[in-house]
């Protein structure tokens, strides 16, 4: 029997494969057929009004209907990675801050894989919590502070943990309470390994200097620069540049830590405490 102009159409119109639009836009205008995508939005709408679990009745040739449907002969079970990851319920108006949220684990787990703000695609991670791309800049205005804002939260946890290594000193000794900032420091990074690395090696794209200003890597410097200041004005000198002094902590830190991790010594943080001792003998002077 012969196909109809139609189907011919779908498959290629010579019994060859079937065409299939490439692209995100491509994908959401495709009809609802058997080249349906379930990504897709109108996919996607259309399961939403005609193959909900309640009814259980799938749109013709469409797979997130027949998915649906074999989760409801299931009894609501599992249907697989693909359909589950990509038919995401929509949140409650309102609750915007809870994709943001989604959008950022996703990013975060991503962004320890690849290593690089270049190296994550913003497909993927539309693609882990099962939004479009665009949805994404709804929310970040471009890459860099979707990575931005993926750092910051380990950036304000950490400083956080310092803030309160630095209330936990004697109040009148401002010597004792940047050591304690810095000792809270190394313990942050070898208790987190996975999220210092994260913070600290993900290579990241060039930007302006103005933006650069808001990078979360700031809280860190300007806690550093007022434990100094704080230093200094109790007697304390500042050896070499006074500007340079705080990044100068924290390289000296980070190298610390860096082979204190990957070096096959035995794991004692008690090293790390003395190197802190020994950083600021060579910073600072009466």
């Amino acid at each position: 029997m012969s196909r109809s102009a139609g189907e011919g159409q779908r498959d290629g119109g010579d019994g060859g494969p079937p065409v299939r639009a490439r692209g995100d836009a491509a994908e959401d205008a495709a009809p609802v057929g058997r080249g349906c995508h379930v990504g897709s939005v109108r996919c996607r709408a259309l399961i939403r009004a005609r193959c909900s679990p309640a009814a259980a009745v799938p749109v013709s040739g469409c797979e997130g209907g027949a998915a649906v449907a074999e989760q409801k002969q299931n009894g609501g079970g599992t249907v697989g990675a693909a359909a589950e990851r990509t038919i995401r319920v929509r949140n409650p108006r309102g609750q915007g801050e809870r994709l943001r949220e989604e959008i950022l684990r996703a990013a975060g787990g991503l962004l320890e894989q690849v290593g690089s703000e270049d190296a994550l695609s913003l497909r993927a991670v539309a693609r882990e919590v099962g939004i479009a791309t665009p949805s994404i800049y709804r929310h970040f205005s471009d890459k860099t502070e979707l990575v931005w804002a993926v750092l910051a939260e380990h950036y304000e946890r950490l400083a956080g943990i310092m803030s309160e290594a630095d209330g936990s000193a004697p109040a009148d000794d401002q010597l004792a309470r940047l050591r304690s900032q810095l000792t809270a420091y190394c313990r942050f990074a070898i208790a987190n390994p996975a999220k210092y690395r994260l913070m600290c090696e993900t290579w990241q794209t060039p930007v302006d200097e103005e933006r650069l200003h808001g990078h979360p890597a700031g809280l860190l410097l300007r806690g550093l620069s007022r434990a100094l200041t704080a230093c200094e004005e109790a007697g304390w000198r500042v050896r070499g540049t006074r500007a340079d002094a705080p990044y100068m902590l924290w390289c000296a830190l980070h190298g610390r830590i860096t082979l204190w991790q990957v070096m096959p010594r035995r794991k004692d943080p008690a090293r790390l405490d003395r190197f802190v001792d020994e950083l600021l003998d060579l910073l600072l002077e009466r």
